[in-house]
């Protein structure tokens, strides 16, 4: 009412600060009357309102990227410790979200039990509580109890906050799990998980069987990044061999004559090569595109092949390099040779 009044003078300062804080603060001890309009929360037209304000859109997008599940994962588990509900779950629940945010898919209770290692008393005590918080949620799947994240922004949020180290030991763990299981439809999770724990030649194993039942099921993308990541883990090199050669294999008959010809020279580099890897090579370059590159290697190979060699080989060598001439538009020579490649196979 004072202020409202038309004959009041005086300087009229205004501060966020709580009733506490200002009290405590000595600059406002003296001749100054302190008066505290305690502020409510916003109704939810002004939270809409503040939300669509484009100062928190553009915070909003810098931070999701405007990918929904991080959206949710932003409202429903914020960074802020104060306001975060993880602050209220104990080790045992923080192990048991790491872990679904580490599989990324609702497990039973007995695959719980035995990946946090908890008795069931203390599981089911874990699991009641953090569904309290609304962290987790239940569901039947196949006639068997799943528990789940509540939330599917809330596997990203829980993941991206687990150290490396710890991230690295969580998917080795859970590898291990599934590959203990023996179950086939899991041998693909089990190595991508062995991958991801950086488990070495357990991993590398489990990827190259896991990736020959893709080619199988004609799965050829999934197989051949399944290969590649296999040879991040450093196999030995026979194995390593073995890989490179799949891999040459795999994109060639995937129609993929560029990534097998990446793989066909590195294939050279990591063993001793004969005519024929020279040949592969050549022929993918012409597949390829490269025809010259095709005739130079080509060239070589005749250049070193000896007269005794087979005559099918000589034959082939013969045959390339016709094409390859043919496709550069240099049709007589691609005659000539098409011509001797002939006369060698009669």
């Amino acid at each position: 009412p004072l202020l409202a009044a038309a004959e009041f003078r005086g300087l009229l300062l205004a501060s966020s600060g709580t009733l506490q804080s200002v009290h405590e603060d000595p600059r406002w001890s003296e001749g100054i009357n302190v008066e505290h309009l305690p502020i409510d929360g916003l109704s939810a037209a002004g939270v809409r309102a503040y939300l669509s304000s484009e100062h928190v859109v553009e915070r909003v997008l810098e931070a999701t990227r405007g990918l929904p599940p991080l959206i949710d994962a932003l409202v429903s588990l914020p960074r802020d410790e104060v306001l975060s509900p993880l602050q209220q779950v104990d080790a045992a629940g923080m192990r048991l979200l790491k872990l679904l945010a580490v599989v990324g898919r609702p497990l039973g209770p007995e695959t719980l039990r035995l990946l946090t290692r908890l008795p069931h008393g203390a599981l089911a005590r874990t699991i009641a509580t953090l569904g309290d918080l609304a962290l987790i949620g239940k569901a039947v799947a196949d006639g068997e109890l799943r528990v789940g994240l509540a939330r599917a922004g809330d596997q990203q949020a829980i993941y991206e906050m687990i150290d490396a180290q710890e991230l690295r030991g969580l998917h080795a763990e859970v590898g291990e799990h599934l590959r203990r299981l023996g179950d086939e439809t899991e041998i693909e999770a089990a190595a991508h998980h062995l991958l991801l724990g950086e488990c070495g030649e357990a991993a590398v194993t489990a990827a190259v069987e896991a990736a020959q039942r893709l080619e199988i099921a004609f799965c050829h993308e999934r197989a051949a990044d399944l290969y590649e990541r296999a040879l991040e883990q450093s196999p030995p090199p026979a194995m390593r061999v073995e890989i490179v050669e799949k891999l040459c294999n795999l994109h060639e008959a995937a129609g993929r004559p560029d990534h097998a010809l990446v793989h066909a020279e590195r294939l050279s580099a990591l063993a001793p090569t004969s005519a024929e890897d020279a040949v592969r090579v050549a022929r993918l370059r012409i597949l390829n595109g490269e025809y010259a590159a095709a005739v130079e290697a080509l060239q070589r190979i005749r250049d070193e092949l000896l007269e005794e060699a087979p005559a099918d080989l000589w034959a082939r060598v013969l045959a390339y390099t016709a094409e390859a001439h043919y496709l550069a538009g240099d049709l007589d020579a691609g005659l000539t040779h098409a011509q001797e490649a002939l006369a060698r196979h009669e």
